[in-house]
C-alpha cells in the first residue's frame, strides 16, 4: 500500500491499497447526493439510493480492522479480533505514520468499510452500496503487526464460512491484501482448502489482484478467488488499467481503481474516498479499492435475491463486464433479474440529483487570469461524456488561503467538482477536492500548482479541464 508522501507499509505479506490524496474537512459528502466517480465509471450509481432487501448482504471483510466512526459504525455487522491480545480497531491506523499535511490516519480495512457501504448520512461519503450492503470486520493483523501469514488467509476464511456468533447473511469474504512472497506448496493447499471450504457454504472470496504492475498475487491467485484487478475510472480513460494494478491470469474481472490517468500516488488522480478521522475529502487507488468494490455489487445482488447462488452471482458480474472486463453492476443486476431494482434506484437517484445551478449572465471569452504575477494555462480533457460541456475556467485568484475558482457558465443541472493540486517534496501529490453547485468556488488552501475542474450531472460527467501554472 502506497501512501501520499511516499510512504509505504513495507509488508512483505500485507495490505494493498493507496489513500493518496488529502482535503480539508468536506463541506458535503463525498458522493451524495451525486455519486462518486467509481460509481458512475462502474454503472452503480443506481445502489446509493436502491430501496433496501429484505435483509443486508454481509461482506466479512479480512483486514487490519475497522475504526468507529459516523460511516462505519451503522453498516458494522459485527466484529471480530482473530489474533490475542488485539481490539477490532485498525491496527494499521495505529502503527503507521500519519498522512501529511492534516495528520489524518493511515488505515485500511476502515477505507474498505467505507467504500463499500457508507451510508448517505451527511458525512465522509457514499459507498458502492450504502442500502444492501453490511460489514462484518474480521480483524486478522496481530498487534503491533504490519504484516499477515498465509496461515492467518486460511484460519480467516474458516471463521468467515464458520458463521461468527450472531452474525448471519455472510455472503462474500473480501481479501484485500496481497503478499509479496509466494506460498509454499503446503500453504497454498491449505489455503485453496479454505476458499474450497467457503464455496460448500455458497460464499464467493474476493482477492484483490495486487499493486506490482506484475502477474496476480496471493491470495488473489488462488484457486477459486475472484481476483480482481483495477482500473481507471475517469471518462477520457475509463476502463484502461491502473499502471500499479497486477494483471493477466486468473484475472477475474476488473474495477475502478484509480482515475486521472493513474494512481494517485504517481501524478495521476484516485478515486473518491473521504478520510477515516474526519470526513474530508480524499482520493485513494489500489486493487484493494477495486476488490471492495466487487465485493459490495456481489453482496447486494445477493441480498436482493436469496435465492441466487454464489456462483450464479459470480457469472452474473463475469458475463455483462464490458470494455475488456470492467465490472457493470446495473447490467449484472438486470443478467440476474433484478432490473426493477435498477430502475428504482436510479429514479431516486435523479430526483436526488436534480439540482439547478445558479443562473449566468455571462460568458466572456477571455483566457484564464491568475493572481497578480501568475500567469496560467488550461489544457482540456481528450475526451467528454455524454454530451457534457468541457469546462471553461475564467479566474484563478488566491487571496491568502482563500482560492477563489470563476468559471464562465455552469450546465442547469450540473454540479462542479474541483480538485486543487499542490506539489510537496519529491513531487508527492497533495489534493483538496470540493464540489460546489455555482460558477465560483472559495476553497480554502496555502497554494496550488494545479486545478481540474469538471462538471458532474447524474449519469454525465464532463473530462477534466486543468489549469496550470506557467512552469509547472
Amino acid at each position: 500500500m502506497n501512501r501520499t508522501g511516499g510512504r509505504g507499509l513495507g509488508v512483505t505479506a500485507g495490505v494493498i491499497a493507496c489513500l493518496c490524496i488529502s482535503g480539508s474537512p468536506a463541506a458535503a459528502e463525498v458522493g451524495a447526493p451525486g455519486a462518486t466517480v467509481q460509481a458512475l465509471a462502474a454503472d452503480a450509481q443506481f445502489l446509493e439510493y436502491a430501496p433496501p432487501p429484505a435483509a443486508p448482504g454481509v461482506v466479512c471483510l479480512i483486514d487490519s480492522g475497522v475504526d468507529p466512526n459516523p460511516d462505519t459504525t451503522p453498516i458494522l455487522a459485527g466484529s471480530y479480533a482473530l489474533q490475542p491480545g488485539t481490539d477490532t480497531t485498525d491496527e494499521l491506523s495505529k502503527l503507521n505514520p500519519r498522512i501529511q499535511p492534516g495528520n489524518h490516519p493511515d488505515g485500511h480495512g476502515t477505507y474498505m468499510a467505507m467504500i463499500m457501504a457508507a451510508p448517505v448520512n451527511g458525512w465522509g461519503m457514499a459507498g458502492i452500496a450504502p442500502t444492501s450492503v453490511k460489514v462484518y470486520s474480521l480483524k486478522a493483523l496481530p498487534a503491533g503487526q504490519r504484516t499477515f501469514s498465509y496461515a492467518v488467509y486460511a484460519n480467516s476464511i474458516v471463521h468467515c464460512e464458520d458463521g461468527p456468533i450472531g452474525v448471519s447473511g455472510i455472503k462474500v469474504v473480501n481479501l484485500s491484501l496481497a503478499s509479496g512472497t509466494q506460498p509454499n506448496q503446503a500453504e497454498l493447499a491449505n489455503m485453496q482448502d479454505a476458499v474450497a471450504y467457503a464455496h460448500q457454504g455458497d460464499i464467493s472470496v474476493v482477492g484483490a489482484a495486487g499493486n506490482d504492475s506484475g502477474p496476480v498475487s496471493y491470495p488473489a491467485a488462488a484457486s477459486g478467488v475472484l481476483a480482481v484487478g483495477a482500473t481507471d475510472a475517469s471518462p477520457a480513460s475509463l476502463g484502461v488499467f491502473c499502471p500499479s494494478s497486477d494483471r493477466g491470469p486468473p484475472l477475474g474481472i476488473l474495477a475502478p481503481g484509480c482515475a486521472g490517468g493513474g494512481d494517485a500516488g504517481g501524478g495521476g488522480g484516485g478515486i473518491e474516498v473521504s478520510f477515516s478521522d474526519d470526513g474530508a475529502a480524499a482520493w485513494a487507488s489500489g486493487t484493494s479499492e477495486s476488490s471492495a468494490i466487487v465485493s459490495a455489487v456481489l453482496a447486494s445482488i445477493r441480498a436482493y435475491d436469496p435465492n441466487l447462488t454464489a456462483a450464479a452471482a459470480e457469472g452474473c458480474l463475469i458475463s455483462t463486464a464490458v470494455s475488456g472486463g470492467n465490472l457493470d453492476a446495473g447490467a449484472a443486476f438486470r443478467a440476474c433479474g433484478l432490473g426493477a431494482i435498477v430502475t428504482k434506484g436510479m429514479a431516486a437517484y435523479r430526483a436526488a440529483t436534480a439540482l439547478v445551478a445558479q443562473p449566468i449572465s455571462q460568458t466572456p471569452s477571455a483566457p484564464p487570469v491568475g493572481s497578480p504575477g501568475v500567469d496560467v494555462s488550461t489544457k482540456p480533457a481528450a475526451r467528454l461524456s455524454n454530451g457534457m460541456p468541457q469546462p471553461r475556467v475564467l479566474r484563478v485568484q488566491l487571496h491568502g488561503q482563500d482560492l477563489i475558482v470563476t468559471l464562465a457558465t455552469v450546465p442547469r443541472g450540473a454540479r462542479v467538482r474541483i480538485a486543487v493540486e499542490r506539489i510537496a517534496l519529491h513531487h508527492f501529490l497533495w489534493v483538496t477536492t470540493k464540489t460546489v453547485g455555482s460558477r465560483i468556488a472559495h476553497i480554502k488552501v496555502r497554494d496550488w500548482d494545479r486545478i481540474s475542474v469538471t462538471f458532474l450531472r447524474a449519469g454525465a460527467q464532463s473530462g477534466a479541464v486543468y489549469v496550470t501554472k506557467s512552469g509547472k
